[in-house]
């Protein structure tokens, strides 16, 4: 199952919670404010739920990529690719940081999509019954700033001539999570 129907699934389970929100308030007005209070909590929960299983399952997911990160070894051969070509250790070290970036954001990018749909389904859902947001460590801050450092950064590694970063991209171990200061370390 792709992505896409992953998120088409999570909105529409979104909307079924919300339709069956809406008609226990409807029933609610003819049969007391008990049966909202039920149902508003059942949502809560759910939702809660929801979101602290997109959270686990990304945590998880981000392990994942530190195991691999760890058991991802560039090879002789590969080193020797890496020395062959023309750049500076400037470059090189740019080269080695986006692409680690890269390879880290495909390996988490698919449960980092889900977390951030079940956070902001969670964080809507307390705003609108007006229940104060847990405190967690993936604040908006932390999820959503990129340094302007990065940026900088990207734009000198799209300076490095086209047929170089190629050479450099097609190392397979640069394609996967690996630990960049041991690349570096290694090609000095």
């Amino acid at each position: 199952m792709n992505i896409v129907m992953k998120f088409k699934i999570v909105i529409v389970s979104t909307l079924v919670i919300i339709a069956i929100a809406l008609n226990i308030y409807k029933v609610s007005k003819v049969h007391g404010n008990n049966l909202v209070n039920n149902a508003k909590d059942a949502i809560i929960s759910l939702s809660t739920k929801k979101y602290k299983t997109a959270l686990k399952n990304y945590e998880s997911t981000i392990d994942y990529c530190k195991k691999q990160e760890k058991n991802n070894k560039i090879t002789d051969e590969n080193k020797k690719i890496l020395n062959s070509i023309s750049l500076t250790s400037q470059q090189l070290d740019k080269a080695i940081y986006i692409l680690n970036k890269r390879a880290l954001f495909l390996c988490e990018s698919k449960q980092f999509g889900l977390f951030l749909i079940e956070r902001g389904m969670y964080s809507e859902t307390l705003k609108y019954y007006k229940v104060l947001l847990d405190d967690d460590y993936y604040g908006d801050d932390m999820l959503f700033v990129t340094p302007q450092s990065h940026f900088q950064i990207e734009l000198d590694y799209l300076k490095i001539p086209r047929k170089l970063r190629e050479k450099i991209e097609s190392i397979k171990q640069l394609n996967k999570p690996f630990y960049p200061f041991d690349i570096i370390e290694r090609n000095k």
